[in-house]
């Protein structure tokens, strides 16, 4: 029985390594696996090599981490202030819907961007002891400068008299009521549109003065200094009086007698102070039971009438004949024997008026 040969494999891969030689390590690599032969076999079979090719994979370079910016905080947008006008005049930005930027002018009210004057006529039946008519005009003002006073003279060292109506229009007045009637007595204090026209007052009366920052003040005689209110900033200053109520802002009850009329009904004027830039002037028609139209006041109830419209304080001016109201072109109340003349008034001028 013939002998069967067992061709080994070995030799024939190392002479395949020999003729090859090295391959590049970057190159495939086939790897021969040495095939088992079949145990039926009747015939030598050569030995079949399979290839099997693994590819060299280079890894991809890893990419740089690319840096992720830290993320600003998204900034707080805070809305700038809207500017706050700084409010000017002595109303100082108070009664906006009493002022116009432009002119406004009816039957019983002016109105302007510096100057708003409200009229009104009352009867009442029962508030005092008899029945009365009085007018109050409601003013504001951002100047207290718009305030003035004139006299019926040249200046305020005439004794000269003369009617309110007259005087209003020789001033181009808009409004208009009866001063202190400073002729009268050559011992009043004077102090007029930021003049003194008596540095050497004497008088038995209390004084009233206005100053430029709105304020109002009274002073007993022996505390008259004009000088020394002109320094202080006054504006105008009366004689006449009494105030009208007390600090408490209470109707006085303590009115000295020296005061003509405390307890007679008479026609009325009145200077009322609410705060600096507001102020009323009040007329009383008296003297006139006719119609049962106006019997006037006693002072004690014109100071009653001065706390009713809520004023802080009233000064006393000149009545009876002498109070009277200018509006517009004439006089608008009804003086008791048609009025009288007096050296002086306090007016107001609309704007563009001289």
């Amino acid at each position: 029985m013939p002998h069967r040969h067992h061709i080994s494999l070995i030799p024939l891969l190392l002479a395949a390594i020999l003729i090859g030689g090295c391959r590049p390590a970057a190159a495939p690599v086939t790897v021969v696996a040495e095939a088992t032969p079949s145990p039926t076999a009747t015939a030598t079979v050569a030995p079949t090599a399979v290839e099997v090719t693994v590819p060299i994979v280079t890894p991809a370079p890893t990419d740089a981490p690319t840096a992720v910016p830290t993320p600003e905080p998204t900034p707080v947008i805070t809305a700038a202030p809207t500017p706050v006008p700084t409010p000017e005049g002595l109303c100082g930005g108070r009664f906006p819907d009493k002022f116009s930027e432009t002119e406004v002018l009816t039957d019983s009210a002016y109105r302007s961007r510096d100057l708003a004057i409200f009229l009104t006529k009352v009867h009442d039946e029962t508030s005092f002891s008899s029945f009365v008519t009085y007018f109050v005009a409601d003013i504001y003002v951002q100047d207290i400068t718009l305030l003035k006073t004139a006299p019926a003279g040249q200046d305020f060292n005439s004794p000269m008299a003369g009617s309110v109506k007259k005087m209003a229009q020789t001033n181009g007045a808009l409004f208009a009521a009866s001063g202190d009637y400073y002729a009268h007595s050559n011992r009043a204090l004077i102090i007029r549109n930021g003049a003194s026209y008596n540095d050497r007052p004497s008088t038995r009366f209390e004084s009233c003065v206005l100053y430029r920052d709105g304020t109002m003040a009274f002073y007993a005689p022996e505390e008259l200094d004009p000088q020394a209110f002109l320094a202080a900033g006054a504006w105008q200053g009366w004689t006449f009086g009494p105030s009208l109520l007390d600090e408490a802002g209470e109707p006085r009850t303590d009115i000295p007698a020296s005061y003509v009329g405390v307890n007679d009904k008479n026609p009325r004027c009145m200077l009322g102070y609410y705060e600096p830039g507001h102020y009323c002037v009040v007329v009383v028609d008296g003297r006139q039971p006719s119609k049962r139209y106006s019997n006037g006041l006693t002072l004690l109830e014109l100071a009653e009438l001065a706390h009713q419209l809520g004023c802080a304080k009233a000064y006393n001016l000149d009545g009876g004949q002498s109070a009277q109201i200018f509006w517009r072109d004439g006089i608008y109340n009804h003086p008791t024997g048609g009025g009288r003349s007096i050296s002086d008034i306090l007016f107001f001028t609309a704007t563009g008026r001289p």
